[in-house]
């Protein structure tokens, strides 16, 4: 039926903005860690080798995480209110997929 399509086309353009605005908690993670990580590789190459250590901080954490679970990134940017979980952003919003 051509309405149903173009209910479903409308329904996906409408649901795009959304998933585009929003990253999830894993990809914030990865842009800080990234950013972190050249920030301190250009300091120890221009200001002092002491910011390579901190690069090594980064990675040991990202290692711990993987094998434990806990991040604690994740921790920073709950409590800061940077990354709200979608439930508790929209308690009505039940995710069709």
């Amino acid at each position: 039926m051509p309405g149903s399509s173009a209910t479903q086309v409308a329904g996906t353009i409408d649901d795009e903005p959304e998933r585009r605005t929003t990253m999830s908690m894993d990809r914030k993670i990865r842009l800080i860690a990234g950013v972190l990580i050249l920030a301190s590789l250009a300091l120890g190459a221009w200001v002092s080798e002491w910011w390579l250590l901190f690069t090594a901080f980064i990675g040991v954490n990202l290692i711990q995480s993987s094998i434990s679970g806990w991040c604690l990134m994740e921790d920073i940017l709950r409590a800061t209110k940077i990354h709200v979980d979608r439930e508790h952003r929209n308690p009505g919003f039940s995710p069709s997929r």
